[in-house]
């Protein structure tokens, strides 16, 4: 039939799929902003000093070696629970700190997320 209509159908119906797209990216970036605020509101994980988190990833069964370096670093809470783990694992393995101590720390940072707290 008419070209001209088929091309508004057409155009219609991509646009349709594309705010349907739309629509699920907003809501994905809501729920990511929520957990962000959740975890902003642990502002005693973030003001952690140094000596605070080398005592409490201590606990967590790091060596001595590795320890050494996070004061080295002055890696504290604000470091550590803001950053990604991808630039923690940058800086911690540029020092030379063993492969098994990252992820002990990885670990650690995610049940301390998951807490609120430093146990």
């Amino acid at each position: 039939g008419n070209p001209l209509f088929s091309i508004v159908v057409t155009a219609k119906f991509v646009s349709q799929e594309y705010d349907d797209v739309y629509q699920e990216k907003q809501v994905d970036e809501s729920c990511i902003s929520e957990s962000m605020g959740s975890m902003s509101l642990n502002q005693n994980l973030l003001d952690s000093s140094i000596e605070e988190i080398c005592q409490w990833l201590s606990r967590q069964g790091m060596s001595p070696a590795s320890l050494h370096i996070i004061r080295q670093e002055e890696i504290d809470g604000a470091f550590l629970f803001t950053e990604s783990f991808d630039e923690i694992k940058m800086v911690l393995k540029g020092e030379g700190m063993k492969v098994g101590q990252v992820s002990r720390i990885r670990l650690a940072i995610e049940k301390a997320k998951r807490e609120g707290s430093l146990n």
